[in-house]
């Protein structure tokens, strides 16, 4: 079945199953394209597209949700350490149609990855690929990890991981206490590249930034954005991701149980937010002179952990100024 016509097929399966909802657009946008393997739940997928071989790459984890109900049914504190136990990888020709290759990175090599992997986004650089994922460390908080490939499929976890963890002269974050600092995204911005993290100040969640030239050596921009806790857990920001378009700064990112965008023309400052929409770990990404976007989960954050709700959901962007409104794929889109 060509791309273009499973598209209908899809949007048809997926609203009768109730797995569509959208937000600052059309609210029947979103649909599950992939589901993973085994039965499992996925969480923190970004697609990354190889214009050489004209194939779209996503990197995601598989979930363990029965162990992840066991212990949320307990009450234990560690509900998702060393249930993320490697970074899946699968390719497509369309982002429609799916081929599960297997697990390219696993968690364990050292302190720094004792409690799982996260997170992971793709980028080239100097004739090389790199990753850039968080290392959870065992009943403590997460580190930023490097791994590099010259395919995509056979990769190499840098010997000096991990390559970056917030100053504690301004963050809370200790290599033996509970502290976040989760990156969600690598962005290549002039010359530099630059990664945004899930973190706290001493008094308030914040969102942290770092930028370097090579990905190895990181520089420490602080926090670019801070705001109260949140009432509802989790307590921080989530899923920090940035968006460039027109000379300006999307900072998308989730809290209080909604997404919210701030706009600015200095990456490393951003003030005004406003509400946005509800999906979970949504990544805006633009694919030739196309905008797409990517969610893992359309309701609440348990639903990452449930298959029949998880998996990655797609839908077009259609920008109204500075919003991007949410829009159905269209059947050329997996053209």
């Amino acid at each position: 079945m060509q791309g273009h016509e499973k598209i209908s097929q899809i949007y048809s399966e997926n609203k009768k199953a109730g797995l569509m909802q959208g937000g600052f657009g059309d609210p029947d946008a979103f649909v599950r394209v992939f589901t993973g393997e085994k039965g499992e739940c996925l969480w923190g997928g970004s697609i990354y597209f190889d214009q050489p071989t004209d194939l779209f790459h996503l990197f995601y984890l598989n979930i363990n949700a029965n162990e992840f109900w066991r212990r949320h049914n307990h009450n234990q504190r560690d509900q998702t350490e060393k249930i993320c136990k490697e970074i899946g990888h699968a390719v497509s020709g369309n982002m429609v149609d799916w081929q599960a290759l297997g697990p390219v990175v696993a968690f364990d090599h050292d302190w720094w990855d004792s409690g799982g992997v996260a997170e992971a986004d793709v980028i080239y650089h100097d004739g090389r690929y790199y990753m850039i994922y968080a290392g959870m460390i065992h009943g403590a908080g997460d580190t930023v990890c490097l791994a590099s490939s010259d395919d995509l499929g056979q990769w190499t976890v840098h010997p000096d991981n991990p390559v970056f963890t917030p100053d504690p002269s301004w963050s809370t974050w200790d290599r033996g206490t509970y502290t976040r600092s989760t990156p969600h995204g690598v962005y290549r911005i002039g010359d530099e590249y630059y990664i945004y993290l899930t973190t706290q100040t001493r008094e308030s969640a914040a969102i942290g930034a770092a930028k370097s030239k090579n990905l190895i050596d990181w520089e420490d921009l602080g926090p670019v954005m801070t705001m109260p806790y949140a009432l509802t857990s989790p307590k921080h920001p989530e899923c920090p991701h940035l968006v460039q378009r027109d000379g300006l700064f999307h900072l998308i990112y989730s809290h209080n149980g909604t997404n919210w965008i701030a706009v600015s023309d200095n990456p490393t400052e951003f003030h005004h937010t406003y509400p946005w929409m509800r999906a979970l770990d949504a990544r805006i990404f633009q694919i030739n002179d196309r905008w797409f976007i990517s969610s893992m989960a359309q309701q609440t954050m348990f639903d990452l952990f449930r298959p029949d709700r998880s998996g990655l959901y797609l839908a077009g962007i259609q920008w109204q100024g500075n919003v991007p409104l949410i829009r159905p794929l269209r059947q050329d889109d997996a053209d």
